[in-house]
């Protein structure tokens, strides 16, 4: 429908203890990271929210689902055995206070006394604030749900494998069970939507007028202000060696690539510069490279783009050609066998030569690590540079360095 997902958020826990919660805002598309990498399973929990028909979710390792959905994703062990259907104990009357907890206690119950089992709890408020949780193992357990500050709370909890043991209180009084939400606090004003100038600012109809889209085609970096980059690959395993790069005319620059799967997305900068120029290499598998700004402009592995107010100045991809040619066979000096190492360069110094010494037009170095390190740049002019990769921390660093203008004159 396009306003967000009305009361419907997802949740992930890990194995670790790690966990989060959030929500679409508003509009048709978004994304959220889940975790750093380092967990060995996490279970992703979509609630259901007002409208359910309109939700609809993906993860990159290609599982998928919509509103009341989990998925588990890992290294995950099945469980021992299975947990009885029925109860073996009533929930407790008098819920416990967590200690100096600043915000809104909700205490859990699971009456057969094995945790919530896939159940999980998320919160939101007013001011942007949300997390999410469970009962892990046992028949008790407490949460603190915000800090105190929020003057609108809303509290859900999901259903899980066995809904009817999931029992649960808050400090205020209200309480529930599976699939079903509460709100405290000062909610008296509705949340209002932002449609076009012709539509009322009034909550969607049941019926949307038209289907959600199956794929929406584009997917927005979560809180990026600069420009949105958004990356496919047509056979589904990543670039392969194709990289991004991308330079402004303030001297900020970085790199990358899609490490695996069909889609990703990276944020260009800051939005504070004037000028900038993206470009992206070719890789072992160059016709699956596909990419977009979030500007409109796109291309494939070899195409280069600028945008923003570049005068004739700023370096672009329409970089004038050389006086006259260099020679080819007759190079004004050859680099340095032995490059000077960067004086406190703690990682690999790169040494760049260019033949005719006017810098690499259009070249770009590209540097990326299996810790997920990663930057890019250029011989800006002249005949010799050097730059720093990396903090001397990676066991593995990938360099490649693309054509531009006068592939013949460059060297490194």
């Amino acid at each position: 429908y396009g306003d967000g997902w009305n009361g419907a958020y997802w949740t992930w826990l890990g194995d670790d203890g790690q966990g989060e919660s959030g929500t679409l805002e508003s509009g048709s598309d978004g994304t959220a990271c889940l975790g750093d990498g380092n967990i060995s399973c996490i279970t992703v929990y979509v609630s259901g929210g007002q409208y359910p028909s309109e939700v609809q979710w993906t993860l990159t390792d290609g599982q998928s689902g919509g509103a009341g959905d989990s998925v588990t994703y890992g290294d995950c062990p099945l469980p021992t055995s299975a947990p009885s259907p029925g109860p073996s104990s009533a929930p407790s009357s008098g819920p416990t206070q967590i200690f100096s907890c600043p915000g809104e206690t909700l205490t859990m119950h699971d009456t057969y006394g094995d945790g919530w089992n896939g159940a999980y709890w998320t919160w939101s408020s007013d001011d942007g604030q949300s997390d999410g949780g469970t009962l892990e193992s046992g028949s008790d357990g407490t949460a603190c749900l915000g800090d105190g500050n929020s003057s609108c709370i809303t509290v859900y909890v999901s259903g899980g494998q066995y809904p009817s043991e999931v029992q649960w209180s808050l400090s205020d009084g209200q309480s529930g069970g599976a699939e079903s939400s509460v709100t405290y606090g000062d909610c008296s004003t509705p949340y209002s939507y932002d449609y076009t100038d012709d539509e009322a600012s009034v909550a969607p109809s049941f019926s949307p007028s038209v289907a959600p889209s199956t794929s929406p085609s584009s997917t927005p970096v979560f809180v990026c202000s600069g420009e949105t980059m958004t990356m496919h690959d047509t056979y589904g395993d990543g670039w392969n060696g194709a990289y991004w790069t991308w330079s402004s005319d303030d001297g900020q620059r970085d790199g990358g690539t899609l490490e695996s799967g069909s889609d990703g997305t990276a944020c260009l900068g800051d939005g504070n510069s004037s000028c900038i120029t993206v470009y992206v290499t070719y890789g072992q598998y160059p016709d699956e490279v596909q990419w977009s700004l979030s500007d409109g402009q796109s291309g494939g592995a070899g195409d280069s783009i600028t945008y923003g107010e570049c005068s004739d100045g700023d370096h672009t991809t329409d970089t004038p050609s050389p006086t006259s040619v260099p020679s080819t066979d007759s190079p004004s000096s050859a680099p340095s066998s032995s490059p000077t190492q960067i004086f406190g360069c703690s990682g690999v110094t790169l040494t760049m030569t260019d033949y005719y010494g006017d810098g690499w037009n259009g070249a770009y170095w590209t540097w990326s690590s299996d810790d997920g390190q990663s930057e890019s740049g250029t011989l800006e002019s002249g005949s010799d540079g050097t730059a720093c990769l990396g903090d001397g921390s990676s066991s593995c660093i990938t360099v490649y360095v693309s054509g531009g203008q006068y592939p013949s004159e460059v060297q490194w």
